[in-house]
């Protein structure tokens, strides 16, 4: 799993500012759907002994990769005010 570090997810970021979770602190809950990447899974994430539940990719093809981290940033850097934070 993929998040974007600091206080709020509706900054202007880029790939280097991205991480990513070890897969020790997520726990699968539900399947949601597959899309043009891979699936994505409902998951609980132990972020510092605190559970949070999240939404959470896993490609099909590891050679998509770059496609994914761009729409990841477009996601991160889109401001809506008709998009839940």
């Amino acid at each position: 799993m993929i998040v974007q570090p600091g206080p709020s997810n509706q900054q202007d970021t880029s790939l280097d500012q991205i991480y990513y979770i070890p897969k020790d602190k997520i726990e699968s809950l539900k399947c949601l759907g597959y899309g043009n990447f891979g699936s994505v899974e409902k998951v609980s994430w132990d972020k510092k002994g605190v559970l949070k539940i999240c939404a959470c990719k896993t490609l099909h093809d590891i050679r998509k990769a770059d496609e994914l981290m761009k729409e990841i940033l477009n996601m991160i850097n889109l401001k809506d005010d008709n998009i839940v934070e």
